[in-house]
Formats: C-alpha cells, sequence, structure tokens
C-alpha cells in the first residue's frame, strides 16, 4: 500500500468535505437554493483537489522525511519502526523516506541478536524467504553503495543478518559492525 500518499489525501478531503458542508448549509444565508450551492462545492472540489493535494503532499512531507536523530528506539514516534528498529538501541539516526528508510544506531551484539530471532518468531511463518543461519559479511564499499549520501562513517567489513520479508517485499536489511556496535538498517515498506 501507498501510505505515503494516505495522509495528504485524508487531510485534503476532509477540508473540501467540511467546506462543501459549510456553504451547503449557509446557502439559504445568501439566499440560494442548498442543492446548487452543493453542485457547485462538489465541482470546486473535484477541480481543486489535485492542486491542493500537491501542495499538501510537499507540506507534509518536509516533516516526515529527511535525517532525523534520537537517543532511543522509544523517542521515535513513528509506527514504520515499531518492527523495523530495536527497543534497545541508542543514538539513531534515520534517513526517512516515501518507501522506507535508513538507520544507524549502536546496540550490544546479544540484543540485535534478540530483536533478529523475535522478528523472525513473529513474522518468519509469513516470509517468503526462508530463515539462512548463514551470516554474509559485506566490505565497505558495498555499504557505501547502501548509505549513499548520508556521509556516515561505515566499517571495513560488517555482517549482514538475514530479516524476513514480507509477502509484499517489504523488509529490513540489518549491517552490524562487531567492533563498533554499531548497526545500519534499511527498511523498505510497501
Amino acid at each position: 500500500m501507498l501510505w505515503s500518499i494516505m495522509l495528504p489525501i485524508q487531510i485534503i478531503s476532509g477540508i473540501l468535505l467540511a467546506a462543501t458542508i459549510l456553504f451547503t448549509l449557509l446557502a439559504p444565508l445568501i439566499r440560494c437554493s442548498r442543492s446548487s450551492v452543493f453542485l457547485t462545492m462538489t465541482l470546486i472540489s473535484g477541480a481543486a483537489f489535485f492542486p491542493l493535494y500537491s501542495f499538501v503532499y510537499k507540506e507534509v512531507g518536509r516533516y516526515r522525511y529527511g535525517i532525523f536523530q534520537y537517543t532511543t528506539a522509544a523517542d521515535t514516534r513513528d509506527y514504520h519502526f515499531d518492527n523495523c528498529l530495536p527497543p534497545t538501541a541508542t543514538k539513531i539516526t534515520t534517513d526517512q523516506f516515501e518507501m522506507g528508510h535508513r538507520a544507524r544506531f549502536t546496540i550490544e551484539e546479544v540484543d540485535l541478536q534478540e530483536w533478529i530471532d523475535v522478528s523472525w518468531s513473529k513474522f518468519g511463518t509469513q516470509s517468503i524467504s526462508p530463515r539462512s543461519s548463514e551470516q554474509t559479511i559485506v566490505t565497505k564499499e558495498e555499504l557505501e553503495n547502501e548509505f549513499e549520501g548520508l556521509n556516515w562513517e561505515l566499517p571495513n567489513k560488517a555482517v549482514l543478518y538475514p530479516f524476513p520479508v514480507a509477502p509484499d517485499g517489504a523488509t529490513v536489511n540489518v549491517w552490524y559492525d562487531h567492533e563498533t556496535k554499531t548497526a545500519f538498517t534499511r527498511a523498505y515498506y510497501w
């Protein structure tokens, strides 16, 4: 589902519906029939919907997308992080965009592994790819491709942990640097 378009649609629909109802109810005060005002407001709403949507989408995006920093996972206050970020993560930096986010945070390896295990027990039966015990070592160059443009200090190598993949393709890629106890994630949601 294209969740990123839903909030602007709800905002614009609510405003236009409220305006249509208000003007329709006030029509007798200006000596117009309610049906003609309702029809006029419906036509105006239809014509105004997309320009207003574009404006609201852009303005809402300024607050929803970009680089954000949090002290703990509880500070994120975004339901997308509920399953994409360990509750014990600290020193969190996120790059949020329409269909996902990239994150960097500090966590003990045992806590990261516990979160991954809980995620597999919670979502593993729905995953389109089976859990693999194999951990892949990735290079700095591979991480640079994933986190391009963020200017984060990336390790020379990191371990890529397997994560459940939803039937719609939503997943979280998790890389961990044992030396700095830093995890990097890239989440995709639909």
